[in-house]
């Protein structure tokens, strides 16, 4: 029950993209309340608006999880990919990520993604990248838990006249722990941490 109240709190005080300052919610991330906390954890900033939230997964569907903040922004995500999100406006309602994941434990390559979003009027926008997937090389990444060591990737995608660039942090076990992906043009990027796998 206490750790239940904890997450309660936590999500509550960390509400996604209503207005949460994304580093009030990073400093209330501390090694004892995320070791309280029995369940995966995921910390989300909009670099466009530098609001912030915590997540917690609400659902699986074979690989891909789907997280949830306290006012019911959604995040699925693919072994750490960004696939889809939901209540955000301009939502990604699909991007295809198996190319990429096979990119990862090989180092890099080039590939094709197919990513679908909404266009402000009900429609839906289907898009293709040209992408490629690069090593930058050795990290550590600090959780309030850990350090974790991974490899940095930099992946860079154009398509038309657009060109975005998405970061990854990859731990040897496969594991995201931190990334920067592009979720559109008008919700620009979204960097996630992993707090607790």
């Amino acid at each position: 029950m206490k750790c239940h109240a904890l997450i309660g709190l936590l999500l509550a005080g960390c509400a996604g993209h209503s207005g949460s300052d994304a580093a009030a919610i990073r400093d209330a991330l501390t090694p004892v309340r995320v070791a309280a906390i029995n369940v995966p954890l995921l910390f989300s900033v909009s670099t466009r608006a530098n609001l912030g939230a915590t997540l917690v997964p609400v659902a699986q569907n074979g690989p891909v999880r789907t997280w949830r903040t306290a006012d019911a922004v959604q995040i699925s995500t693919a072994e750490g990919i960004v696939v889809a999100t939901r209540g955000l406006g301009d939502d990604l309602m699909s991007a295809d990520a198996s190319a990429l994941l096979r990119a990862l434990p090989a180092g890099g390559g080039q590939y094709l993604r197919h990513t679908s979003r909404l266009d402000g009027n009900f429609g839906t926008i289907f898009e293709a990248w040209s992408c490629q997937l690069r090593t930058l090389g050795p990290d550590v990444v600090q959780t309030p838990l850990a350090q974790v060591s991974v490899i940095r990737f930099e992946e860079t995608c154009t398509g038309g006249d657009a060109i975005f660039v998405n970061l990854y942090g990859r731990a040897p076990d496969g594991t995201i722990w931190t990334s920067r992906q592009w979720i559109g043009p008008d919700l620009g990027y979204l960097d996630l941490a992993l707090i607790r796998p």
